[in-house]
């Protein structure tokens, strides 16, 4: 099933990991809330990022379409959306997002 899923996302999704500022911190109390697009604009994840702690959540209608398509449950659907996606551009731990951020700000 892995493999199928994995095939789907590469199509549909596409490549590309290409991050946007959705909504910038304000003041100590706010956190920087990111989204991460394909190339062909597919909502993969959003993460929020507060000082030194990220939590990342799923992009709803890519999991629902996985949950569609496949049969299986939400939970499973964004195992199956992260772990494809952390294999595709490298993401071992949360803090390797943060690589994503630095490409948007800085450039390549």
């Amino acid at each position: 099933m892995k493999e199928t899923i994995y095939k789907f996302l590469d199509e549909y999704v596409g490549e590309g990991a290409n991050c946007k500022l959705a909504i910038p911190a304000i003041g100590r109390t706010w956190t920087d809330h990111w989204e991460v697009f394909s190339n062909n604009e597919t909502l993969i994840l959003w993460f929020t990022v507060k000082r030194d702690m990220i939590k990342v959540y799923r992009s709803e209608p890519l999991c629902r379409k996985i949950e569609g398509y496949f049969g299986v449950e939400s939970t499973e659907s964004w195992k199956y959306i992260r772990d494809w996606f952390g294999d595709r551009h490298k993401i071992k731990v949360l803090s390797d997002l943060l690589k994503l951020t630095l490409k948007e700000e800085y450039g390549d």
